[in-house]
């Protein structure tokens, strides 16, 4: 996804709910990335667990090290479709 700079706080939650799963065996792994170079140069913060199915996923508290934020998804399967939506929530 397009990175988006934190507005506040000292640490972060990354929510995704997921209301929807198609294809034959859909898989959905979203790794959390944060720069502290505005983007140049990224360093994996949290993996979340695979997720196959509908429900809401969370991170636990992240600390906030860089001034970028982004999500990695990668999807596999045949024909995999996830409606999702993602949020961070930010911890003063």
């Amino acid at each position: 996804t397009s990175a988006f700079t934190p507005s506040a706080g000292v640490s972060y939650e990354i929510n995704i709910p997921v209301t929807a799963v198609t294809g034959t065996n859909p898989t959905l792994d979203i790794s959390i990335e944060e720069s502290d170079d505005n983007g140049t140069n990224w360093y994996k913060v949290y993996d979340f667990p695979r997720i196959t199915a509908t429900g809401m996923y969370r991170s636990p508290k992240l600390p906030l090290m860089g001034n970028r934020i982004r999500y990695v998804q990668t999807v596999g399967g045949t024909t995999p479709s996830f409606t999702l939506s993602t949020s961070a929530h930010y911890i003063v």
